[in-house]
């Protein structure tokens, strides 16, 4: 493979990313700002604008790699990488757990403010969030586990896919 056919699939995947994010957020972003006051509702379409952006950026990523990749490597240099798919795979897994860790980081500072901000009466914090937001605790923490799965479970979730993909048994590679 060359640098370029590798940019072009790495730019692929990150339009096709964004694009199902923005997706998935839009239309809970929609039906929040049409049951808020104007305050929130400003808010709310604001971070609709900035989803609609990213929709829009993820679509033009997604069709136009190919002179993405070619502006970024204007070379035919073939790389020479000795590596099995499935070593490949584990090192996907693990930016992919880099990736939910980030995402998992922000939500949980995010969550810390709120808890530090407010000082709830009679409850622990984590009750307080509880009650406050449970689809962001959740969610962090779902996120979190992901990360931590991920990570620490990249080579049998290789040879998992592996087995999956070929229907059999895993070929011995040594």
């Amino acid at each position: 493979m060359t640098a370029k056919q590798i940019a072009n699939v790495a730019l692929r995947l990150l339009g096709a990313l964004w694009i199902l994010s923005a997706i998935v957020s839009l239309p809970n972003l929609l039906q929040y700002a049409s049951g808020a006051d104007s305050q929130a509702r400003r808010i709310v379409l604001g971070s609709a604008i900035g989803e609609l952006v990213w929709l829009l950026v993820g679509v033009s990523l997604f069709l136009k790699s190919e002179r993405i990749a070619a502006l970024l490597f204007p070379g035919e240099d073939r790389l020479s990488v000795s590596a099995t798919a499935e070593e490949l795979q584990q090192v996907g897994f693990s930016l992919l757990s880099v990736y939910f860790g980030v995402g998992a980081a922000g939500r949980v500072a995010g969550l810390i403010y709120v808890a530090l901000r407010n000082e709830p009466i009679d409850e622990s914090r984590v009750s307080y969030l509880w009650r406050l937001s449970p689809e962001k605790l959740v969610s962090a923490s779902v996120e979190l586990i992901i990360c931590i799965a991920l990570f620490v479970g990249s080579k049998a979730l290789s040879r998992f896919w592996f087995r999956l993909r070929n229907r059999g048994p895993r070929a011995s590679t040594e």
